[in-house]
């Protein structure tokens, strides 16, 4: 007797912990798809959108140098004709093909408190519909959102994560997959010794 009363002691233990192991991993996943839902909320106002084989044209700014990307037919080149990589500028497009925005403030009366004086950078997008220019404000230090101004609208700012900036990241290099920084090279070594036999002879 003692010893079924210990094995139904065991599996009610069992079943107990059971239980709560559902009742955990059911909780998790309702924490989880509460946390989605509110990140989906968060980005859910279009500020933009286009798909990345209708833009014909992308200027940005790296590092205080202007970057404008063209595309001739399916070949992209930047301002010096230069043959970029098409895999690595389609993943710069994906940051700007599909703009959302958190937060929109309107009618507001100083725009300039949003940065757009100084702003940290401008992107614009061209495509056959028309040019669309993105002005990138200042960064909310408490929320790391970025204000976003389109066409120079002051009456609309939208609030906005870093991914445009993302985009502005990539140097001709980078796009290049260092290709061009290779050439440069294979340049200055056959322009070296080019030199140096002129001189010998």
């Amino acid at each position: 007797m003692d010893k079924q009363k210990k094995t139904l002691l065991v599996l009610v233990i069992l079943l107990v912990i059971a239980a709560l192991g559902l009742f955990g991993a059911k909780k998790l996943a309702d924490k989880k798809e509460k946390a989605d839902a509110i990140d989906s909320a968060e980005e859910s106002i279009q500020v933009y959108k286009t798909k990345a084989e209708d833009v014909k044209k992308v200027s940005y700014y790296n590092n205080g140098t202007q970057i404008t990307l063209t595309k001739t037919e399916d070949t992209w080149k930047d301002a010096d004709e230069t043959v970029l990589d098409s895999d690595k500028v389609n993943t710069l497009l994906s940051y700007l093909t599909t703009i959302k925005a958190s937060d929109v403030i309107e009618d507001t009366e100083d725009i300039e408190q949003y940065g757009f004086s100084s702003p940290t950078n401008e992107v614009t997008v061209s495509t056959a519909a028309g040019e669309t220019t993105f002005t990138i404000g200042m960064q909310n230090s408490i929320t790391d959102k970025y204000y976003l101004m389109v066409n120079y609208d002051e009456s609309k700012v939208y609030v906005t994560d870093s991914s445009m900036l993302t985009a502005c990241g990539y140097s001709i290099e980078d796009l290049t997959g260092g290709n061009n920084r290779i050439k440069k090279g294979l340049i200055a070594l056959f322009y070296h010794y080019h030199v140096s036999f002129c001189f010998e002879s």
